[in-house]
């Protein structure tokens, strides 16, 4: 699903960003680089309808989701900080928001079976986040946004600290998500090989803008079209 983002302008503090224009077309990865404190963050949780936006317009699939709630916008989305709930375990996650759609609990429980399988969590479900790795809370985390099926998958340095073997795996998770449902993906990294694997479209942020160079010709020297 097309995510358009046109003249956005965000305030924090003393901090701002200014005119932020982008676009990830269906199926494609957008990915946010710069420096630490650069607003990539900020951007992302506009995006999602966690921060309110000054002026401009943010849509999906050509929908205005300015003022829409974070839970009615489509969107998956896996923080830096990840934060799980106490109290559920590793499928009662998975199957969370798929139950809160009212889907039938036999396709909920193939669908999160399968990407529990597919992540390398599957002898994981019965466990509480108490019980689980870093890299395995975050794995968890991309399952469950992964099964609530979103139109555009919002990922913040989801793959920093797993072991290279799980970040391939993971990363392959991704894609063939993008791959066969047409949702997007908006990636924020530091990882420059990270970004040439996946990212068809990248954009880095300097001084609250993003570089007009990368904007006018997006680098593309990877990605799911490859």
């Amino acid at each position: 699903m097309e995510l358009l983002v046109e003249q956005v302008g965000l305030r924090f503090g003393d901090f701002c960003l200014r005119e932020i224009t982008f676009q990830i077309p269906d199926g494609e990865c957008g990915v946010l680089m710069g420096p630490t404190g650069a607003g990539k963050t900020s951007i992302v949780e506009a995006v999602c309808g966690l921060r309110q936006v000054e002026n401009g317009t943010i849509r999906l699939g050509g929908r205005n989701l300015v003022g829409v709630v974070p839970g009615e916008r489509g969107i998956g989305l896996v923080p830096q900080d990840v934060v799980l709930f106490p109290h559920l375990t590793v499928y009662e996650h998975l199957v969370f928001a798929p139950r809160l759609r009212g889907e039938k609990n036999k396709q909920i429980d193939r669908r999160c079976r399968d990407l529990a399988m597919a992540l390398g969590i599957g002898e994981l479900l019965g466990r509480y986040p108490r019980g689980l790795s870093g890299g395995e809370a975050k794995r968890v985390a991309l399952g469950r946004a992964l099964a609530a099926q979103p139109l555009l998958l919002c990922l913040d340095e989801p793959f920093a600290g797993l072991d290279e073997a799980t970040r391939g795996v993971v990363e392959r998770v991704v894609t063939d998500y993008l791959r066969s449902s047409g949702a997007s993906m908006l990636l924020v990294t530091h990882d420059r090989g990270e970004s040439a694997r996946l990212g068809d479209r990248i954009w880095k942020i300097t001084g609250g803008q993003l570089s007009l160079d990368a904007f006018d010709q997006p680098i593309s020297t990877g990605g799911l079209r490859q």
